[in-house]
C-alpha cells in the first residue's frame, strides 16, 4: 500500500508540472482568440495581445516555440470565427447567388 502511495505522488507531481506548461499556452491561446474574435482582426491582435503574451510567456520561461504557435494559432482561429473579419465578409459577398 505504501508503494501505490508513492507511485500515485511520482505521477501526480509529474502530471503538474506537465499541465502548468499546457495551461498557460493554453491561457495565451484563448486570450488571443478572443479578442481577435471581438475586434475582428488577426494583425491587430497580433500587434497588441500578441506581443503581451510573448513577453509574458518568456518571462516565465516557457518555450517560445510553444508560445508563438498559441498564439498565431489562436489570432486566426478568432479571426477566422468572427463575424466582423473582413476576411469572412469579403468570402460571403464573393459566394453569394
Amino acid at each position: 500500500m505504501e508503494s501505490f502511495w508513492y507511485d500515485s505522488l511520482y505521477c501526480l507531481y509529474g502530471l503538474k508540472i506537465n499541465f502548468t506548461i499546457n495551461f498557460n499556452t493554453s491561457y495565451f491561446f484563448l486570450l488571443c482568440s478572443i479578442l481577435s474574435f471581438l475586434i475582428g482582426t488577426s494583425l491587430g491582435t497580433a500587434a497588441t495581445m500578441g506581443v503581451i503574451c510573448i513577453s509574458i510567456g518568456k518571462a516565465m520561461g516557457i518555450n517560445p516555440y510553444y508560445l508563438g504557435g498559441a498564439v498565431l494559432s489562436g489570432i486566426y482561429f478568432g479571426d477566422r470565427c468572427s463575424p466582423m473579419s473582413t476576411s469572412a465578409l469579403l468570402i460571403t459577398e464573393l459566394t453569394k447567388n
